[in-house]
């Protein structure tokens, strides 16, 4: 199934893409799509950030061929950092799915998470672009120059679009990701939910909690 077909059945029929997407055995097309989709919000983040940036490194008397560097070399950072973060993330949660008696493949994992996300993945990138500019046109403009009205409609469409973009989020978490890897594992969407959400915030919250009483050691060691 081609790719076009495949976004026309994540839109108009959402079983027939989950139960196309939780079929498919090999992961090397689904990760050089998470590495287009990695390459598309470098660029638009660079595209985006290139202004401000570039006032900073003018402030610094910093020439131009510094912020290009600068650019390459986070956009190799990203890159990597991007590819095995999502490695890293498919490994976590295939473990945790075969902890919780999953029967899908590390394969299907992978492919779940990447095209769980892909039909919304153009939507959150179209509602940022806005957000970028409405921020950066009203949002520093200072109240005493008398465009509160103005301001405050941006803020509200600011938040609106960002609310857009949390829903679309919670929608594809739940409704594609969790239902695709229930399928795929055969096992049921709570124990989905538990495997990449419950235990993933339990390990984070017991982490920063040591972290903190860590630090609070260390100081009454101090004091």
């Amino acid at each position: 199934m081609n790719l076009i077909k495949l976004l026309q059945n994540s839109i108009l029929d959402r079983k027939k893409y989950l139960s196309s997407i939780t079929k498919f055995k090999d992961i090397s097309t689904a990760f050089l799509l998470y590495i287009v989709m990695s390459i598309i919000s470098n660029i638009v983040g660079i595209i985006l950030t290139w202004d401000d940036l570039t006032t900073i490194t003018n402030l610094f008397g910093m020439k131009d061929v510094f912020l290009i560097m600068l650019f390459i070399v986070w956009f190799f950072i990203f890159m990597v950092v991007s590819i095995i973060s999502v490695v890293i993330y498919a490994g976590f949660t295939y473990l945790m799915l075969k902890i919780l008696k999953g029967k899908g493949s590390f394969e299907n994992t992978f492919n779940c998470i990447v095209y769980s996300f892909l039909p919304f993945y153009l939507f959150q990138i179209l509602l940022n672009i806005p957000i970028h500019f409405l921020i950066k046109k009203f949002i520093s403009i200072p109240i005493n120059q008398g465009l509160i009205p103005s301001n405050i409609g941006a803020i509200a469409l600011i938040v609106f679009l960002s609310l857009g973009v949390i829903v679309i989020s919670i929608y594809a978490y739940f409704w594609y990701f969790i239902s695709s890897l229930s399928l795929s594992h055969k096992i049921s969407k709570l124990r989905v939910f538990v495997a990449t959400f419950v235990i993933p915030l339990a390990i984070v919250v017991i982490i920063f909690l040591f972290l903190f009483l860590f630090i609070l050691s260390r100081i009454s060691l101090i004091n």
